[in-house]
């Protein structure tokens, strides 16, 4: 091939690439510039709703977290539950991990509750003021930017929370499992059961607590 024909491949070739790179069809990883941080994707697709997320997923989880250091006082005595190995440790670490990464799942828009879902039951001494899933869905659906918000508090207190399980303090899970319940409570009470929320409020107001030593 001649010098001359050689500069026409070359000129053909970097013409494509610039096709190609100003192609906003043919770019690998599209970007919609128009769309707002955190706008939902068209193709993400929830399998769950709300209650089936925190029945199977988030509730399990947490309980492991609050079941990792327990101290049981009965008339048998005191028993004390905390981790002891490494293996102890790493299921605290990747449930916090997973609650975190859930806080991703709550931000994305799905139903409250299966449509054909019967009534919740409620455990022995819940909440009286509950409210329907229809209820909650137009809460939520109204103050999407608050919802998230509480949803992205769990992953603070998780993430926060793996700094100290890294240390493995046993005491220190005392605390997370105070921080991890307040993040779910907050929510709890701003979207689920509102009308505890002044009692709750006035509960902690008139609690008196020692300072840490």
């Amino acid at each position: 091939m001649n010098a001359g024909g050689q500069l026409r491949r070359l000129m053909a070739g970097a013409s494509l690439l610039v096709s190609i790179a100003t192609c906003p069809h043919c770019s690998p990883n599209p970007a919609d510039e128009s769309a707002p941080p955190g706008a939902a994707r068209e193709d993400l697709t929830p399998v769950l709703s709300i209650r089936e997320l925190m029945t199977h997923v988030i509730d399990p989880t947490a309980d492991a977290i609050f079941d990792a250091a327990v101290v049981d006082v009965s008339a048998k005595g005191t028993t004390t539950t905390i981790p002891v190995s490494d293996e102890d440790w790493l299921r605290v670490e990747r449930g916090l991990l997973l609650l975190a990464e859930t806080s991703n799942l709550l931000k994305m828009p799905r139903q409250v509750a299966p449509a054909d879902a019967p009534p919740e039951e409620l455990p022995p001494g819940a909440p009286d003021a509950e409210l329907s899933p229809a209820q909650i869905q137009k809460m939520i659906d109204g103050d999407r930017t608050g919802w998230n918000d509480k949803a992205d508090g769990m992953r603070r207190v998780a993430l926060v929370s793996m700094m100290l399980v890294k240390g493995r303090d046993p005491e220190s899970l005392f605390k997370v499992g105070g921080d991890l319940h307040d993040a779910c409570e907050a929510c709890h009470l701003e979207y689920w059961y509102p009308g505890d929320k002044a009692i709750v409020e006035r509960s902690r107001e008139s609690t008196v607590t020692q300072p840490a030593k």
